[in-house]
């Protein structure tokens, strides 16, 4: 057995370096005979254990512990010649000494219970007294490069990168160490300086070839500055030269992933998993890939594996998520319920989870989830559309439209957006102004098949129906068989007297409701009598017609007394009582 003497992790014996650091390993009866130096390589995050260091460490203690006296020291005493006072004079020089020692101890005894406390307090992300305790460690005099190093990386934590920036110049200037370098190179990464990035993960690999990470990281660099074949190359000979272990398997699948190559990142993960079948990592990469095809059983399956070992947010989310694109939105919201508690800052779980639940017409939670989202975050360009969506299905449309114009404002140009705001304003009946951006809307988008239904329906209501119809006609070209685009050309082509070419249209939607029926009987009347009043014959008739149909569709006969009276209020309305009665006789 071998272990790590860095992350101390245990390896067989056919390992040679470790694959999640790139640290040599060591046997065991080595790291043991090793162990008293242990403490000196406190830096673990950092990921090395460096013998030279370790030795100069050691031997700058020795120093420090008996101080250098020059002979100058005894000049005083020079002249005295009683032995007593000598004894006495050698006693006291003793005594100074020991008190010398006592008081640098002391010291060294400071700084490392502060070295101690730093690294837990960075083990339990408590930056800011992490920043502190280090502070004082050098402050104290203990102003090494790897304690510039460490210092640099909590700064690096807290977002404070250009502090962080003058920590790792500083460590590099007292010695140029590799991990100075690579801590500069993920900095420039971050900030999207990707040559300056290039430059310092090159610098680091070429001082520690066994770097693992600045390999990995370059070639996500690569990926990222859009020279994609350069990055697998760059991977594939990290892989040869460490001789393919998983850490670094694992990301040429992550690359495939991002290069949308699904299929190839599913099968180095599921190569990965035949020989380390508990690698859990794994299982979630292989979901994630299974969830991008599509695949949303299969990659249940995998995320299921994954919650086997880590119940964390990120299993949670991913479930949660293939079960809302299967549908299943009741049994998403548990999956979310999961990762919130398990991170209860994670916003994307807390936004999906008031889309599962707008889904299911839980307006009002969906409304408090978004709402926790903003306090959390801000108001997000994608909580405040969500918001106004939400808050139109509650009939709100007037706040609607102010998250709509807030989005707007940041994106003026966004066609869902321009679109939600034109319904909005349609149905606070605000027609002309609605006009206005769904004409914006398709002046982005020609061919937005929710922008020319939209458009369409205003017109309606502003009575331009040659102007709808045109509309609708290019809504049905994309969407032929679409009921709503049919019945209100239909609408459109009874108004303007179509009766026949309207009667058709209706036949042609097989919509079971009194409306369509109603609505047919009353173009059956206007067609027979024209535009001379109907006699009560033509009434009845039409009415016998259409009775079958209605019956067939399991209409109540309430809904048919509801929809007649709509029928005679706007057709026949110089009609007595009398004829209003002879109709529902008939049915």
């Amino acid at each position: 057995m071998k272990i790590c003497p860095v992350c101390f992790s245990n390896f067989d014996d056919s390992f040679i370096y470790c694959e999640y650091c790139g640290a040599e390993l060591v046997s065991e009866e080595s790291y043991s005979s090793q162990s008293e130096y242990a403490d000196v390589s406190y830096l673990n995050e950092f990921n090395e254990y460096d013998n030279v260091d370790s030795e100069l460490i050691i031997i700058s203690e020795n120093l420090d512990t008996y101080p250098n006296f020059s002979e100058n020291s005894f000049d005083e005493f020079s002249d005295i010649s009683d032995q007593k006072d000598e004894i006495n004079i050698y006693s006291q020089i003793k005594y100074d000494r020991t008190s010398d020692d006592s008081e640098e101890q002391k010291n060294k005894k400071r700084i490392k219970k502060l070295k101690k406390k730093t690294k837990e307090y960075y083990k339990s992300k408590e930056y800011e007294n992490a920043l502190d305790s280090i502070t004082k460690v050098i402050e104290l005099g203990d102003d090494s490069y790897k304690n510039w190093i460490f210092k640099g990386s909590i700064l690096q934590k807290m977002f404070r990168y250009d502090e962080a920036m003058e920590c790792f110049d500083k460590s590099i200037e007292l010695s140029p160490y590799y991990k100075a370098y690579f801590h500069k190179a993920e900095i420039s990464f971050i900030l999207k300086r990707y040559e300056d990035a290039l430059d310092f993960y090159n610098e680091s690999i070429l001082l520690h070839k066994k770097n693992t990470k600045a390999w990995v990281e370059k070639a996500f660099l690569l990926y990222y500055m859009g020279k994609k074949e350069d990055s697998l190359q760059f991977i594939d000979s990290a892989l040869e030269y460490f001789n393919n272990p998983s850490f670094i398997l694992i990301n040429k699948g992550r690359l495939l992933y991002l290069l949308k190559e699904y299929e190839k990142a599913i099968e180095i993960f599921e190569n990965i998993l035949i020989d380390y079948p508990n690698k859990s990592i794994a299982y979630y990469e292989k979901g994630k890939s299974l969830y991008r095809l599509n695949q949303f059983d299969k990659a249940i399956e995998a995320f299921d594996k994954y919650l086997e070992y880590e119940n964390n947010e990120y299993g949670n989310y991913f479930k949660a998520r293939c079960l809302s694109k299967l549908n299943r939105y009741e049994e998403s919201l548990e999956y979310y319920d999961n990762a919130i508690i398990a991170n209860p800052d994670y916003t994307k779980a807390i936004i999906n989870k008031a889309l599962s639940l707008k889904s299911l017409g839980r307006y009002e939670e969906a409304l408090n989830f978004f709402n926790r989202v903003i306090e959390l975050s801000g108001e997000s360009y994608l909580c405040m559309y969500n918001k106004g969506l939400l808050l139109m299905n509650l009939f709100e449309n007037e706040e609607a439209i102010e998250y709509f114009d807030k989005c707007l404002n940041i994106k003026p140009n966004d066609v869902y957006v321009l679109y939600n705001k034109a319904k909005a304003l349609n149905f606070t009946n605000q027609n002309e102004e609605s006009l206005v951006y769904f004409n914006k809307a398709l002046e982005l988008s020609p061919n937005d098949k929710y922008s020319l239904l939209g458009k369409s329906l205003v017109l309606i209501k502003l009575n331009d129906y040659e102007e709808a119809i045109r509309f609708l006609d290019k809504f049905l070209y994309f969407k032929p068989y679409d009921k709503r685009g049919l019945y209100n050309k239909g609408i459109c082509l009874y108004h303007l007297s179509h009766f026949t070419e309207a009667i058709e249209l209706f036949d042609s939607v097989f919509v079971d409701s009194s409306l369509f029926f109603i609505t047919k009987l009353e173009l059956s009347v206007a067609t027979s009598c024209g535009s001379s009043p109907p006699l009560k014959s033509d009434i009845i008739n039409n009415a016998i017609t259409i009775k079958a149909a209605i019956t067939t569709a399991n209409v109540s006969i309430f809904t048919v007394f509801l929809s007649l009276s709509y029928f005679f209020e706007r057709v026949f309305f110089f009609f007595s009582l009398e004829s209003f009665m002879i109709v529902l006789q008939s049915f």
